[in-house]
This record gives C-alpha cells, structure tokens and sequence, in this order.
C-alpha cells in the first residue's frame, strides 16, 4: 500500500518491502528474506540457523487448532457464560474496525 503512495518513490531506499510467500514453502521465505539479510550484513548460514529456530519455536507453541482445544476445554471448566470474539488481529484490535464491541462487551 505505501508503495502506491507518491510520496513513497522519494524514500523507497528507506524501506525493506520483501514478498513473503510463506505457503510457497521454505526456500521461498530464504530466497525472500535473503536481500533483507544482507543489507544487515547477517550472512546465509546464520540466517538459515534463526529461521530454523524460529520454526521450531513456533511448532514447540504447538498448532492453532490444538490452542483452541485448550481454550474451549478452559472455557467449558469454568462453568460460567462466556463470549467469545473470533477475528483476525486487525478486526479484533482495531477499535475503529470493530466498533468497541469488546469494550462494550465488558461494559456490558
């Protein structure tokens, strides 16, 4: 979106704009990532080395639908009248998106 933006063209150097294709696989996200990597000085290996990591980290959370499993299972012990809001961070976190409805919510 900012690339669209006229004022962009004058400070594109500034900004680092990747295009990540995450479902293209791993060595997508290197290729991807390695220009940025560079222009650090962080070199292949070590890159290669906290990418890895990163991926076990975020396996070792465990998967999305296994944390909501846990979630419901908390929920349903506590025995007591819940609601529950579902979005995508932009929609949830976004006062002006989502009208304060949490806020109202607790209000509530």
């Amino acid at each position: 979106m900012a690339q669209s933006a006229a004022a962009f063209e004058e400070t594109s150097g500034n900004f680092l704009v990747p295009r990540v294709r995450f479902r293209e696989g791993v060595d997508h996200v290197k290729a991807s990532l390695r220009p940025v990597a560079e222009r650090f000085g962080v070199g292949a290996r070590t890159a290669t080395a906290r990418g890895r990591r990163l991926r076990e980290a975020a396996r070792s959370r465990g998967s999305a639908p296994g944390q909501g499993r846990k979630a419901l299972a908390a929920i349903e012990a506590a025995e007591r009248e819940t609601i529950l809001l579902l979005g995508r961070p932009y929609n949830l976190y976004d006062a002006g998106v989502n009208l304060g409805i949490p806020r109202k919510l607790r209000d509530f």
